[in-house]
């Protein structure tokens, strides 16, 4: 397609805003980003954003396509920077022929940390829109604060979108500032639209434009988790607010009544477990969320739920450690910690998903698995997955059946005579009832115990309670559903990875196969404990070249799967640097192993 002479790029964009802490860069983003997704575009957004409330610099990536977008590019095509950091950092990411909207004469009067003067644009190969955004902003919304989405306006005029789909977003998105503020918003939001669509549009090669397609959700990884939970019943939510788990908490108490739980933001992160196996010794559906330094102050309520054998579902999100490390980084640094969290012996169960989907889907099983085989659960993620947005389709939800496991009642106890809670069974599992059920009165505590829960130091009953305990997981079969191959089987080279790098993973394969001729498959891990030790070893012992791929310093995955396996993966691409995986890096990477 050819406009004013050059051709056009329609519905394909890689978009970047910046702007330092406090300017609303997540606002706008998000509200551009459901704009396209309700024009029947595909949507991935990543956000970062530094470990301080006001001043640094954050960043929005936003990659639009009319096919689904799972992943994204290091390089951008368009910038809107509210500041002049942002582009003194990201100038040199544009793409020839790209552009960058910017206001240099209001970042020149309202310098952070570095003003536009120090900043060179020596770029004679993209567009540079240099608009006055500031004074727009102030003349006719009569704040600096409009800047945000005076800026917005200007891409969507470079972009020639119909400035009505962009109206609509922000009336929604800014509606709790009242009606006032919202349409001084859209003037300046207006008038930046026009002047850069008269002036500048016809020079910019890419554009945007509403197509048919099927109503899609724009989501988080956090916010498909806690709709798994919902969906699984969960009455119980408790969280310390940690990044990146924290909008789970604000996801559940936005949807408490409508649910009917308790969402309870705790003190710390031991009044959260503890109160979460209080709840659901008591019987109801129970979560927790935290990340890896939430968690280890968890580690001595994780015991007593494993020992005591209460349901409980956790989720850990994790990111880079040690201590405090990089809080609003992401990283996947934590699995050997959460596979050994606690000292002694005890039954875990730890699932990794590695996208809305799959986050949705397991969550939900969780709450199955921790009432079937009473014993945690504990749902691993990473900064990346947790807070990066995708364009999804509707949940699936056939066959989602709630499953509370041997559950007795009234009637069912009283024909016992005698309640022992912890009796012990082939299975591994005993019969579970909640407090106040006639007949069903027993202990549960941190000691070991008898049948009764009676705590009891007898040698003979600490080795059948052991037993026991480590017997429930015995019929839990995960050699189909704990590791997936995709791709084909006969590929000439087997990628294997976990949790937030499936994503990347796949588009990956696809720019190997398209640039290289690279015929790849993806071996990824689901279930860690149990592990799916059949299923990697039959995908392993076929595969011709194998190259793990994680977000960590260790190759926490490639350790494990020789643990279980015997099977050395031959070649590891590991980052560790708070960052994720780019599908164009990873492709580089994986060719210069090879």
């Amino acid at each position: 397609m050819f406009h004013g002479g050059r051709v056009v790029r329609t519905n394909e964009l890689s978009f970047m805003l910046g702007g330092h802490a406090g300017q609303g860069a997540k606002t706008v983003g998000d509200a551009f980003a459901r704009m396209c997704t309700r024009a029947g575009l595909h949507v991935f957004i990543n956000m970062e954003y530094p470990s301080n409330i006001k001043g640094e610099h954050n960043y929005i990536q936003v990659m639009v396509s009319e096919n689904e977008m799972r992943s994204h590019d290091r390089p951008i095509d368009l910038l809107l920077a509210l500041d002049a950091k942002t582009v003194l950092l990201h100038k040199d990411e544009i793409l020839p022929n790209g552009a960058l909207i910017y206001d240099r004469q209001g970042l020149e009067i309202s310098p952070v940390d570095v003003g536009i003067g120090d900043v060179n644009i020596e770029r004679k190969d993209i567009l540079v829109v240099d608009i006055p955004l500031l004074k727009i902003a102030k003349d006719i919304g009569g704040s600096e604060r409009m800047l945000n989405a005076t800026g917005l306006g200007a891409v969507q005029g470079l972009l020639r979108f119909d400035f009505e789909e962009l109206a609509a977003i922000l009336r929604e998105s800014l509606a709790k500032l009242g009606e006032e503020k919202v349409e001084k918003n859209l003037a300046c939001a207006k008038r930046a639209y026009d002047l850069v669509r008269e002036s500048f549009a016809d020079k910019f090669a890419i554009t945007l434009a509403r197509r048919d397609a099927p109503r899609r959700m724009l989501l988080t990884g956090n916010e498909a988790l806690a709709m798994g939970a919902l969906k699984a019943g969960v009455k119980f939510y408790t969280s310390y607010p940690m990044t990146p788990s924290s909008s789970i908490l604000t996801f559940m108490a936005r949807h408490a009544r409508e649910y009917g739980l308790i969402a309870q933001l705790t003190e710390d992160e031991i009044s959260a477990i503890g109160m979460a196996v209080g709840a659901a010794f008591a019987g109801v559906r129970a979560m927790c969320g935290t990340s890896g330094g939430g968690f280890c102050l968890m580690c001595e309520h994780l015991g007593l739920a494993g020992i005591a054998e209460i349901p409980l579902v956790i989720v850990e999100g994790q990111r880079p450690g040690p201590a405090t490390g990089l809080p609003t980084r992401t990283e996947q640094a934590d699995l050997r910690f959460v596979l050994s969290a606690h000292q002694g012996d005890f039954p875990r169960i730890v699932i990794a998903p590695g996208d809305p989907g799959e986050a949705f889907r397991l969550c939900f099983d969780a709450f199955n698995l921790a009432d079937r085989y009473q014993t945690p659960v504990i749902v691993l993620t990473d900064k990346h997955l947790a807070e990066s947005s995708w364009t999804c389709e509707p949940f699936d939800t056939r066959g989602m059946e709630i499953d509370r496991g041997e559950r007795l009642g009234e009637q069912e106890l009283s024909a016992l005579g005698g309640y022992k809670r912890y009796l012990v069974t082939e299975s591994g599992i005993s019969p579970l009832s909640r407090p106040g059920l006639a007949g069903g009165v027993f202990r549960a505590s941190g000691n070991e115990h008898d049948l009764y829960g009676r705590p009891s130091e007898d040698a003979n009953n600490r080795t059948q309670q052991m037993d026991k305990r480590l017997r429930k997981l015995d019929s839990l079969d995960v050699s189909q559903i704990g590791a997936q191959l995709h791709g084909d089987p006969d590929a000439d080279l087997t990628l294997i990875g976990w949790g937030s790098t499936k994503p990347v993973i796949l588009e990956t394969m696809s720019l190997l196969k398209e640039r290289q001729g690279l015929n790849c498959n993806f071996l990824q891990v689901i279930y860690m404990s149990p592990f799916p030790t059949e299923r990697v070893t039959e995908i392993m012992n076929n595969a011709k070249r194998t190259i793990a791929l994680e977000n960590n310093a260790t190759g926490q995955l490639a350790g494990l799967i020789r643990e279980h396996t015997g099977c050395e993966i031959q070649d590891k691409i590991l980052k560790y640097n708070g960052r994720q995986f780019f599908r164009d890096e990873l492709a580089d990477l994986v060719v210069q192993h090879l």
